[in-house]
C-alpha cells in the first residue's frame, strides 16, 4: 500500500497500485467502503489485472485519514482523487466508480476530462436522495445515535457475499467513523446542480453503466435507466446474479468481462 499527503486536509490518502502494461485503471468504492477492500477479488487474477491499477481509499474510509478538517461532499472528493492521479502523472484513464463512488467519478470526468478517457459506473448514484436518513439529523445526533444502526444495516448484507469475501466488513466497521459517513451521506442527499445525471449526459467519452439483474429485479435501482441512458450515449450491460450490495462480488467473471469488453471496443 501507498499513500500521498492531501494538502487541503493534510491528511494521508492510501491506495493499492497494481503494475500493468495497459493503461490506467481507477477504482473507486461505495459509501462507507474502501477500494482496497472492494476491487481486488475482480482484478488479481482477471484480464483486468492486465491494466496499471489504482485503487484509493477516499479520505474518511478504508486505510486512508480520517481529517474532521474536510467536507467529505461529493465534490471534494473528486478534488482528492484528482491530486491523486496528478501526484502519479496519470492521464486519460478508465475510471471505475460504485454507488458513491460513480457520482466522484462522474464529477472528476467532468472536472478533470484530461484525467478520465472512460467511464465505468456500477450502477452508480445519479440523483439526490435519502440516505439512511443522515441528512434528517444535525451531526451531533448522528454521532451520538445514528451511526451505530447503519453499521448494523452493513452487517446484515454479510450473508450475500461468500464467506471468503467478507472480509471488508471487520475492516470496514473499525475504519467507517461517523463523521466522515454523515458529511458524505448529506452531500449525496442534497445533491448538486448540474445534477450527476446531467453532468453523465453531457459527457462525450465512451461510458458504461453497470446493473445488477437482481437490482432491477426487484427494482431496488431506476428500471426506466436502462433503456434511458443509451439515449444518451450510455452503454448498460447487466451483471447477472448480482445487486447492488455485492454486484463486484456476486459474480466476478461477468464484471470483469463487461469491463474487458466494454475497453476493447
Amino acid at each position: 500500500m501507498k499513500s500521498v499527503v492531501y494538502p487541503p486536509a493534510q491528511a494521508l490518502l492510501c491506495y493499492h497500485y497494481i503494475s500493468g502494461a495497459k493503461p490506467t485503471h481507477v477504482y473507486l468504492a461505495g459509501l462507507g467502503q474502501g477500494s482496497t477492500g472492494s476491487y481486488p477479488s475482480v482484478i488479481y487474477g482477471s484480464e483486468l489485472a492486465a491494466y496499471h491499477t489504482l485503487m484509493p481509499d477516499f479520505l474518511g474510509f478504508g486505510y486512508s485519514e480520517k481529517p474532521d478538517a474536510f467536507g467529505y461532499t461529493v465534490d471534494e472528493h473528486a478534488d482528492s482523487i484528482a491530486f491523486l492521479l496528478d501526484k502519479l502523472q496519470a492521464r486519460a484513464c478508465t475510471v471505475v466508480g460504485h454507488s458513491f463512488g460513480g457520482a466522484v467519478a462522474i464529477v472528476l470526468a467532468t472536472k478533470r476530462p484530461d484525467l478520465v478517457a472512460r467511464l465505468v459506473l456500477a450502477e452508480s448514484v445519479l440523483d439526490a436522495g435519502d440516505w439512511f436518513g443522515a441528512a434528517a439529523q444535525s451531526e451531533e445526533q448522528y454521532i451520538a445515535s445514528g451511526h451505530i444502526p447503519i453499521l448494523e444495516e452493513y452487517r446484515q448484507s454479510l450473508p450475500l457475499y461468500d464467506e471468503s469475501d467478507r472480509a471488508w466488513w471487520p475492516i470496514g466497521k473499525s475504519a467507517m467513523t461517523n463523521y466522515p459517513f454523515y458529511r458524505t451521506a448529506c452531500s449525496l442527499a442534497h445533491g448538486t446542480q448540474p445534477t450527476w445525471r446531467e453532468q453523465l449526459y453531457q459527457l462525450k467519452i465512451p461510458r458504461l453503466f453497470l446493473f445488477g439483474e437482481v437490482s432491477l429485479q426487484m427494482k431496488t435501482e431506476r428500471v426506466e435507466d436502462k433503456d434511458e441512458l443509451p439515449a444518451y450515449g450510455v452503454q448498460v450491460a447487466v451483471i447477472p446474479k448480482a445487486w447492488h450490495v455485492n454486484l463486484m462480488s456476486a459474480n466476478p467473471p461477468a464484471f470483469t468481462r463487461a469491463i474487458a469488453e466494454f475497453e476493447a471496443q
